[in-house]
């Protein structure tokens, strides 16, 4: 909405642009959403699970949640894939500590090895 058509309308005219203003909301909302099962699914992919032969399809975003929630899967194997996923992320996060102490360990040898050649 134009800023002058702001001050010359009364706030019940006014309306339609927040209706429209909301509806926009919703449907960039729907957007984060859908690229959430895109992430979702990529992931699964990633550590096992299979990967979508064919894109989403478009439709409401209630019908879309629905398939998602129901695409074939239990919720218990839903929950193994998400207990899954989370204990492959732990370990590769304690691989990436491991060698990042590694590193450190490498650097501070090969610094007081320095410092004793200099002596």
């Amino acid at each position: 909405m134009p800023y002058e058509l702001f001050w010359h309308l009364n706030p019940t005219k006014l309306k339609p642009f927040r209706e429209a203003y909301q509806k926009k909301l919703e449907v960039e909302e729907h957007g984060r959403w859908r690229n959430g099962l895109y992430v979702m699914r990529a992931l699964n992919a990633c550590f096992g699970g299979e990967y979508p032969e064919k894109p989403l399809s478009f439709g409401t975003a209630e019908e879309s949640r629905e398939r998602a929630e129901h695409d074939g899967y239990t919720q218990e194997e839903i929950d193994n894939a998400r207990e899954a996923l989370v204990m492959n992320l732990q370990i590769m996060e304690g691989r990436n500590q491991r060698a990042k102490a590694r590193e450190e360990r490498q650097r501070l040898r090969k610094q007081s090895a320095q410092e004793s050649d200099s002596e």
